[in-house]
C-alpha cells in the first residue's frame, strides 16, 4: 500500500469517526434523543396526573352541585360554618408556666 492510500484510508477513517462521534454526542445526536425521550415520559406522567386530579375535580363539582348535605359539611369543614342544631364550645386553657 503506498504512502498516498494510507492517508487516503486515514483521512476516511478520521472523517468517519467524526460523522460517528457527531452522531452519538452532537445537536440531535443519540444524547439529545435519549434526553428528549426522558423528558417525554416525565410530561405524559405530568399530564396523567393532571388528568386524574381533573377528575377528581369534576367529582367534586358534581357533588357541590347536587349534595346538599356535602356542601353543609364542605361549609362546616373549610369555612367553619355551623348550621342550627349545631353548638359552639369553647374552652379556655391557661398556658403552662
Amino acid at each position: 500500500m503506498s504512502s498516498k492510500e494510507k492517508i487516503l484510508l486515514s483521512g476516511v477513517c478520521v472523517i468517519l469517526l467524526t460523522i460517528l462521534l457527531m452522531a452519538i454526542v452532537g445537536e440531535k445526536g443519540l444524547t439529545d434523543l435519549y434526553g428528549l425521550k426522558e423528558e417525554l415520559a416525565n410530561i405524559v406522567e405530568k399530564n396523567e396526573k393532571i388528568a386524574h386530579e381533573n377528575q377528581l375535580l369534576l367529582h367534586e363539582i358534581e357533588r357541590l352541585k347536587n349534595d346538599l348535605s356535602y356542601v353543609g359539611s364542605v361549609a362546616r369543614k373549610d369555612l367553619g360554618f355551623v348550621s342550627k342544631e349545631e353548638f359552639i364550645f369553647q374552652s379556655r386553657t391557661s398556658p403552662l408556666k
